[in-house]
């Protein structure tokens, strides 16, 4: 596969990833974080049974259970906390938090591994974090720039947002470990197959189970968020083949930021202010130098 087949691969991943964003806003106007993330998770896992039974994998190694469960409930912790952070705050405002993602796992990476940033990627996590407090930034923020640092703490979609990035940035530690002892598709499979069935649980326990009935009038929202999903996680496999990591989570991240306020202004109505322009642009700049 060519090298152009795996950009144009890699747009259509941040396309994807982007649409699914917009998807996930709608449905939480109607269902609850829990059932959102139940019923996303219940509509990918044949996806990924499918393709492991097509690809022929054998079941993982002894080895994988450990770290794959506390992936499982690092997954469905964030999943839950992604739809509840879109219902308390505007698209806009908490999508860019997900910058975070890829800076946390630096600032991890250096704190756990050892694995010193160099000083364009400390730059970038400055850029990140500063873009972060001028988006959250209000009318007046010039005129009192100490109440920049307060910005973010103030919504509470951008904290749990927050939380959220935090969780993704260590989700990538424990892939790989879980990697060295199964396939992709095995992986695969069995994270969406054991964190659908983890929700269907919890909501039974708590004897909610029909809330699930409540995708029958938004059934078309949901379907199209599957099937973004489907798109997203395809394009993405399909890009890695071919481009650099890195860049495809440039790319993912940065059609995120940018969709957040284009979409978030023509879709929910969401003002587009100074701030979020500056904001977004310096932690789209960051991101750049980071990864």
């Amino acid at each position: 596969m060519s090298l152009s087949v795996g950009i144009v691969a890699a747009i259509m991943a941040g396309l994807g990833w982007a649409a699914l964003d917009v998807l996930r806003k709608q449905l939480a106007a109607s269902l609850s974080p829990t059932v959102q993330a139940a019923l996303l998770l219940c509509g990918q896992a044949p996806l990924f049974v499918i393709w492991a039974l097509w690809a022929g994998v054998s079941l993982p190694a002894q080895g994988y259970w450990a770290p794959g469960l506390v992936l499982v409930g690092i997954t469905v912790a964030a999943q839950v906390l992604f739809a509840a952070a879109l219902q308390a705050g505007a698209l806009s405002l908490t999508i860019p938090m997900l910058s975070f993602t890829p800076a946390l796992s630096a600032i991890f990476a250096w704190a756990w591994l050892g694995e010193v940033p160099t000083l364009k990627q400390r730059v970038g996590v400055g850029l990140i974090v500063v873009g972060a407090l001028i988006l959250h930034g209000g009318p007046d923020t010039w005129r009192a720039p100490w109440r920049l640092l307060l910005g973010p703490l103030r919504d509470r979609g951008a904290r749990l947002m927050l939380i959220v990035a935090a969780l993704w940035s260590l989700t990538i530690t424990f892939d790989k470990h879980c990697l060295d002892f199964a396939e992709r598709p095995a992986h695969a499979a069995i994270q969406s197959l054991v964190a659908a069935s983890s929700l269907l649980v919890v909501l039974a326990v708590r004897g909610d189970l029909g809330a699930l009935r409540g995708v029958r009038a938004v059934w078309g929202t949901w379907l199209a968020a599957v099937l973004a999903l489907a798109l997203a996680v395809a394009m993405q496999l399909l890009a890695l083949q071919t481009v650099l990591v890195s860049l495809v989570e440039g790319v993912k991240r940065s059609f995120g930021l940018i969709s957040s306020v284009i979409l978030g202004k023509v879709i929910f109505g969401e003002a587009v202010t100074l701030n979020k322009l500056l904001g977004v642009g310096l932690m789209a700049f960051g991101l750049s130098r980071l990864l």
